[in-house]
């Protein structure tokens, strides 16, 4: 298994690189490339191609993964294939690099309920009915039945939700307690309850 940091949207929201936001002085892809590194995992970085330089002042070339432009599809899906077709035979351990507050033990019991569970082919938290795909596993299974899917054109929405509907996925129960872990920050008015 990897991880995968992803980095690479536009952030028209936040009006800035999300990744490169500064907390306590260090960037958010940092903090979340760190945490799933604590985990033993290799980990990568999901940008495109306008990002690489900003990116190559905090990270080693060789942790940066960028879009594949040949895969005509957009948003975080556009980074998971890419990484999936550099890596065909891993599962990805993937985590969005706006949920700062997010805290280890959530991110374990993810990759211990994985290991157990290993028949399922995608492992994500389920909030209250709604899915959280961006703190997610996708086993190198599911990432093949989607990769498929795009190449036959069976693949009409490209939300990271819609993909999990058509994998084999254990939904596990949220802990009302660790619902704060998932905020992510959209907008620099979001910042303000967060020391930057």
């Amino acid at each position: 298994m990897i991880g995968l940091i992803l980095c690479g949207g536009k952030n028209n929201r936040m009006c800035s690189d999300k990744g490169l936001i500064l907390q306590n002085n260090i960037p958010w892809a940092r903090i979340a490339f760190n945490k799933l590194a604590e985990l033993g995992l290799t980990v990568f970085l999901s940008i495109n191609k306008e990002q690489k330089l900003d990116y190559q002042a905090f990270f080693a070339a060789d942790h940066l993964v960028e879009d594949d432009d040949s895969l005509d599809i957009g948003g975080p899906l556009k980074g998971l294939l890419t990484i999936h077709k550099r890596y065909p035979d891993d599962s990805i351990f993937l985590f969005a690099c706006d949920m700062p507050l997010m805290d280890k033990l959530v991110l374990t019991n993810l990759l211990d309920t994985a290991k157990r569970k290993n028949s399922r082919d995608a492992f994500v938290f389920d909030n209250d009915g709604d899915s959280e795909p961006l703190c997610a596993i996708y086993t190198s299974i599911s990432l093949k039945q989607v990769t498929e899917l795009y190449k036959t054109n069976q693949l009409p929405k490209q939300s990271m939700k819609y993909v999990l509907e058509h994998v084999d996925t254990l939904k596990i129960p949220l802990p009302t307690e660790w619902k704060v872990y998932f905020t992510n920050y959209n907008c620099p008015d979001d910042l303000n309850s967060l020391e930057v």
